[in-house]
């Protein structure tokens, strides 16, 4: 039976009011209101979507990809689920899962979170040379955001091609000029290449501000060495 007017109207507001939940971070609120737009319709791939990307937040995976696998049985084309399985699949450390979810969501048409995520499986993989090509892409579909210029150079690092690391490194230091990740592996470069001025300024920057844990051990490591080069 078709849904009246005023019942698609009031599934739309609960849509928007799922979706500025989501923004704020709460996310039980958003879970609850696609429970109930699901219960008029159990097979609304939208909300099944959105749903199973908020369990995953969550950490409850199991949850997440029974919403996500519903969809893509219904639409085995939809991006937003594959890529959020693609997610679950990596998290779970099942890098081909991984990768096969990630390139049926990039067949049709390339995204920049898209790449970053197939990036950081080849990396996992030690498939550096794919990462970086993944990277590459990412960087030419967005150069405004930092996380695949600077991915890129993390590559270029691991590998040893400083040189091509710096020149990423430096790029995403003028996108964001506090990116504490760019600026310990830039620092980490400069040790190596006996450069003890520049790693000095950047380790005195990473020292003022707020890290992660793992940004703060490498620093920490990044400082014991700089202090006994010294």
């Amino acid at each position: 039976m078709p849904q009246s007017q005023s019942t698609r109207n009031a599934i739309e507001k609960m849509k928007r009011d799922a979706s500025a939940h989501r923004k704020k971070g709460e996310y039980n609120e958003a879970i609850e209101r696609y429970t109930e737009i699901l219960k008029d319709n159990e097979n609304d791939t939208y909300t099944l979507s959105h749903r199973g990307e908020l369990y995953a937040l969550q950490g409850n995976r199991d949850l997440a990809k029974v919403d996500l696998k519903r969809v893509i049985e219904r639409k085995p084309d939809m991006r937003h689920a594959l890529i959020n399985l693609a997610e679950i699949a990596y998290e779970e450390n099942n890098l081909d899962e991984a990768l096969a979810y990630i390139h049926r969501a990039l067949e049709k048409r390339e995204s920049y979170w898209g790449l970053i995520l197939a990036g950081k499986i080849h990396k996992k993989q030690g498939n550096y040379k794919e990462a970086v090509r993944d990277f590459s892409k990412a960087y030419e579909l967005d150069p405004t955001h930092i996380h695949a210029i600077a991915s890129r150079g993390e590559m270029y690092r691991a590998s040893r091609a400083f040189d091509k690391a710096l020149d990423d490194f430096n790029k995403a230091l003028e996108i964001s000029p506090k990116n504490a990740f760019s600026l310990v592996r830039r620092a980490d470069i400069y040790m190596k290449q006996k450069n003890s001025d520049h790693a000095a300024i950047d380790l005195k920057t990473v020292s003022e501000l707020s890290l992660s844990t793992g940004e703060n051990m490498f620093a920490q490591s990044c400082l014991h060495k700089f202090a006994g080069d010294v």
